[in-house]
């Protein structure tokens, strides 16, 4: 297991770098308006993708190396990027008359490279060729940074370069990729509507799924703009990308290893096989990200205030949008067991409840409570969302949430703070160095121990 997550590594550790590089660019140098724009509009693109394309991105994922090994795989493949150029055109034509041809047309060629990006990269997941699928993390988001850098630099970082900058290397790698895939005769102008129908009827539900995960995740970004201003929106996304960052992408190291083994071993090894490799990744997430939940509680609104002066706001709800991204990076895991067993109607259920008390918590609480209320919202509907379909999987394929180790891991990483902030008071900067650094020390202990006592079994 190690392994597997090891090869997948790097796909995770320089996004994650480029990230925190431009984080720290956006933070200096875009106001909470612009970054809230580029917030609006990057959720969109991913509103967008949810509801028109992920039914079939996600079949890509689960069945390419089916398709493959049937020798049935360019038409299978090509029928899914012939689909999704001709759903963009209609979006581009509906886009432009309500808000115009020229921003029309951005969204849509964005919305187009980050559609067909999805779709080679899940490719290259269901083949295991993880060497090609590094390579596609890497490039994009490092052409971001040289992009971004040198906007800085020309003093043209605005809320429209920065998509830019976002989108233009994206569209370059697909592209090159897309040319040289139709060279090797991999993508051809063939078309079945049957693989069509076939995605549909096992990429609606994880579609529908994605998108009410997506309503979670990302509704609240509009219903502050509509009760605040975009000012608003810039504070609460610039929090969010933090909790993001250190969060999210711990989650992603493990699920991108997961899912294609997980895969394997239920559709070869049994249920019983796959719900114990569930649970033990999961015991593994738990040590691997108390320790960030606890560092970014304690020290993320010094970290904030001390680098991000005009985004000062978000140091105040950081905290507590850190304990939300926890909840979502669960709900990953207890998404398996439907994913799995083909139960996805259960998941689907189960996140529309969570949606509806998201958006209606939301609706009224930001009224009253400003931003803290878009948090108590999203993190009650992920509360909802995880218990629930951990009590609708016991029949199922169960998660065993690891209450015990879970207390364990809390307790020893904030006695590991609590130390360090009563031991040094000044300057901040190395007592978080120092406390993240025996943090994820005694973790790494920690996790080799209970490797060792059979505690994670693999």
């Amino acid at each position: 297991m190690i392994k597997l997550i090891l090869k997948y590594l790097p796909s995770i550790v320089i996004p994650t770098i480029a990230s925190i590089i431009l984080t720290m660019i956006y933070g200096t140098n875009l106001s909470p308006d612009d970054y809230g724009f580029f917030s609006l509009f990057t959720t969109s693109i991913s509103i967008v993708t949810v509801i028109l394309f992920n039914f079939m991105i996600t079949t890509v994922l689960r069945f390419y190396r089916v398709k493959k090994e049937e020798n049935q795989h360019v038409t299978f493949f090509s029928t899914f990027l012939l689909t999704s150029f001709l759903i963009t055109v209609i979006v581009f034509l509906v886009t432009s008359v309500f808000i115009g041809m020229k921003i029309g047309l951005l969204f849509s060629i964005s919305l187009l490279v980050s559609v067909f990006l999805s779709f080679y990269l899940n490719q290259m997941r269901s083949t295991d060729k993880h060497l090609t699928f590094n390579l596609f993390k890497a490039i994009i988001p490092s052409l971001n940074v040289l992009f971004v850098l040198y906007l800085t630099y020309s003093n043209n970082l605005n809320m429209w370069t920065v998509i830019f900058a976002m989108y233009i290397p994206m569209s370059i790698v697909v592209v090159i990729y897309t040319v040289k895939t139709i060279k090797k005769s991999e993508i051809k102008f063939k078309y079945n509507i049957r693989e069509l129908s076939n995605a549909a009827s096992y990429g609606f539900p994880l579609a529908l799924a994605a998108m009410l995960n997506t309503v979670i995740s990302g509704i609240d970004r509009y219903i502050i703009n509509f009760h605040l201003n975009n000012h608003s929106v810039g504070i609460y996304s610039f929090a969010y990308r933090i909790a993001e960052l250190s969060m999210i992408n711990l989650t992603l190291v493990i699920i991108l290893a997961l899912y294609p083994q997980l895969i394997k071993i239920h559709d070869t090894q049994g249920r019983a096989r796959a719900e114990h490799t569930l649970n033990e990744y999961l015991k593994l997430h738990i040590i691997i990200t108390i320790p960030f939940v606890i560092l970014v509680w304690f020290y993320g609104e010094e970290i904030i205030s001390l680098i991000f002066h005009d985004y000062v706001d978000s140091a105040k709800i950081l905290k507590y949008m850190i304990l939300g991204a926890f909840l979502l990076s669960l709900s990953y895991y207890t998404n398996k067991s439907f994913e799995l067993t083909k139960t996805n109607m259960i998941m689907v259920r189960l996140l529309a409840l969570a949606a509806l008390v998201n958006i209606i918590l939301t609706w009224f609480l930001v009224p009253y409570y400003h931003l803290m209320g878009a948090i108590i919202a999203t993190f009650v509907s992920y509360f909802v969302y995880v218990v629930f379909s951990i009590i609708s999987a016991r029949n199922i394929l169960k998660v065993h949430f690891p209450y015990k180790l879970f207390a364990l891991v809390s307790a020893i990483n904030i006695i590991i703070v609590f130390i360090f902030k009563s031991i040094i008071n000044n300057p901040i900067l190395i007592e978080i160095c120092l406390s993240a650094t025996i943090v994820i020390f005694i973790n790494g202990v920690l996790g080799f121990i209970l490797y060792k006592r059979k505690v994670l079994n693999f």
